[in-house]
């Protein structure tokens, strides 16, 4: 142990004093929260890579956006702050349980950043809940956040493993990202850990041979496997581009213990690997179909302002977006807030028209509405993953 800690020391030593050459000024190592580093990834602007010490840096390619990203070395990013430029180093390695996440920030800009990091999280947001029926909310909730926060003991007493798979199905913009951002807020606010995980950073573990990091936290909390097709279809149709891999992570021969990893998809249930439904893997799926006219209802009356709700024949609004999925209902929100800013009047006609006018340029426009499917609840796996249900709820 101690001549592993000493290697890392020295390799440590070696790249910050690289980042301190680059950088023209003295540097401070540090390790943040997810949370923190969520906010310099997202408002960061990365600047420039490099490799580490004197090797070149190791890029990933991949078809999809960005196309290719940084798997090893040094990426540097700039922030603004009050009119300055903060800056922030990141090391990345192939092998997290070798190296921890290590960030290097110039000595005199460490307190600016952290003071910066402080008030953009005061200033997030309140995530609301998803519109969804009240009792598939619930039974989001107890699936997730729920079995973290139950008695561990009590669980250990009966064997049940700390751990579940939850799969958030259906097609784009009707809802499956604002219930992860609800579970988001609602985990980091209880203390949970939070991690995400993309379809490219799973490829590039892969690769390098450290997937099982993606499956690990070092404390209880959820890993969102975000817009996951590729590790879910079926492969007797799709053929195995890492699903064998991937399923054996989730229950293989290194037993996870307080994790929910949660899934989101665009597949239809039929085109799941059927080894991915297996209890132990996935042990409920929710699908997101487009709203019934009851949410429909609810998002116009939760989301639009107050004075268009009190002109708006708001009941022509429901009826009219028949088939519409939150997103087009978002759109159409937008569309008639700004018309009502910009002239004055209210009146959903015209924004009605643009839809359908919209609606007619998508010849390939999958057919939509309540007809097609529930929204709620595909069920809960048969087997063993039943009977920790009675326990959850």
């Amino acid at each position: 142990m101690l001549k592993k800690l000493t290697e890392i020391h020295a390799v440590l030593t070696q790249v910050k004093a690289q980042v301190e050459r680059a950088l023209t000024q003295e540097v401070l190592t540090l390790r943040f929260g997810w949370e923190f580093e969520w906010y310099l990834h997202h408002d960061g602007k990365e600047t420039q890579h490099l490799g580490l010490i004197d090797l070149p840096p190791l890029m990933y390619l991949d078809g999809g956006k960005p196309g290719h990203q940084l798997s090893w070395g040094l990426r540097f990013y700039t922030l603004r702050h009050a009119g300055t430029e903060l800056r922030a180093v990141e090391l990345l390695t192939p092998r997290k349980w070798e190296f921890p996440d290590v960030w290097f920030v110039p000595t005199g800009q460490v307190r600016r950043l952290y003071r910066y990091l402080l008030r953009r999280q005061r200033r997030a947001k309140r995530e609301q809940p998803p519109i969804m029926p009240p009792g598939e909310q619930q039974s989001l909730w107890d699936n997730t956040i729920g079995v973290l926060k139950r008695d561990q003991r009590l669980l250990r007493q009966y064997r049940i493993t700390q751990k579940r798979g939850v799969l958030l199905l259906g097609s784009p913009g009707n809802g499956k990202t604002m219930a992860c951002r609800w579970l988001r807020y609602e985990a980091l606010r209880r203390g949970l850990a939070w991690n995400q995980v993309t379809s490219e950073e799973f490829q590039a573990a892969r690769s390098n041979g450290s997937i099982r990091d993606l499956f690990s936290l070092d404390e209880p909390g959820v890993i969102l496997f975000d817009d996951f097709d590729m590790a879910l279809r079926d492969r007797q149709r799709y053929g195995d581009e890492g699903q064998s891999t991937f399923l054996t992570e989730m229950d293989g021969m290194h037993p996870k213990h307080g994790v929910i990893y949660l899934f989101t998809s665009n597949l239809n249930l039929d085109e799941l690997d059927p080894a991915a439904k297996r209890p132990g893997r996935l042990d409920q799926i929710l699908h997101f179909n487009n709203p019934t006219a009851e949410l429909r209802r609810r998002f116009v009356r939760e989301t639009w302002p107050a004075p268009l709700l009190e002109k708006f024949d708001w009941e022509r609004v429901v009826a009219d977006s028949h088939g519409w999925s939150f997103a087009e209902m978002e759109e159409a929100r937008k569309s008639a807030v700004i018309r009502w800013l910009e002239t004055g009047q209210v009146d959903w006609s015209p924004t009605l028209a643009k839809m359908q006018a919209r609606f007619s340029q998508e010849p390939l426009r999958r057919p939509v509405g309540f007809a097609t499917g529930n929204h709620g609840v595909v069920g809960e796996i048969i087997g063993p993953a039943a009977q920790m249900t009675s326990i959850y709820k």
